[in-house]
């Protein structure tokens, strides 16, 4: 499921739990079952497995009606821990600053990190099926990256 049709999925399984009251009981009963078959295909999402990294950035940042991308959608297993001033664990590594450094079939290399954070250069691969981050090192220099229109065009070519 891409990432516009599961946020009409989410906003339509909400606006339902909130006129269920006001619904006949036939309708209710269908509602009922419509919200349950949501829950079902949004579980399955969140499992699927992808065979290609640019299949699953498609599916979870691209906005194809738009041709716009939202990184803020982007989930990976093994996120990394801002680094606080000591070099310890912190809260969860922020995208409120990235640049977009590369993508192959095989590898996304972002470099991101919050205003008070450390950036950190964070390298994703699929890993059994599942968007993984396999490699994340503090960023030395900062060094701009590709533009998003760059970026749709490498992660739209098969």
């Amino acid at each position: 499921m891409n990432v516009q049709a599961r946020e009409v999925a989410n906003d339509m399984a909400i606006l339902l739990q909130e006129i269920m009251p006001n619904l006949s009981e036939k309708t209710k009963g269908r509602a009922e079952e419509l919200i349950q078959e949501w829950k079902l295909a949004t579980a399955r999402d969140g499992n699927a497995k992808h065979t290609s990294l640019k299949e699953c950035l498609r599916e979870m940042i691209y906005n194809e009606e738009d041709n716009e991308l939202d990184i803020y959608m982007l989930e990976a297993h093994n996120w990394p821990k801002a680094k606080d001033d000591e070099g310890e664990d912190a809260d969860s590594l922020d995208m409120e600053n990235y640049e977009l450094i590369g993508l192959t079939d095989t590898q996304f290399i972002m470099a991101c990190g919050g205003d008070w954070q450390t950036p950190m250069n964070v390298t994703m691969e699929l890993v059994d099926g599942e968007l993984t981050v396999t490699e994340a090192t503090k960023v030395e220099k900062w060094k701009e990256g590709m533009d998003e229109d760059e970026f749709v065009k490498l992660l739209l070519a098969k």
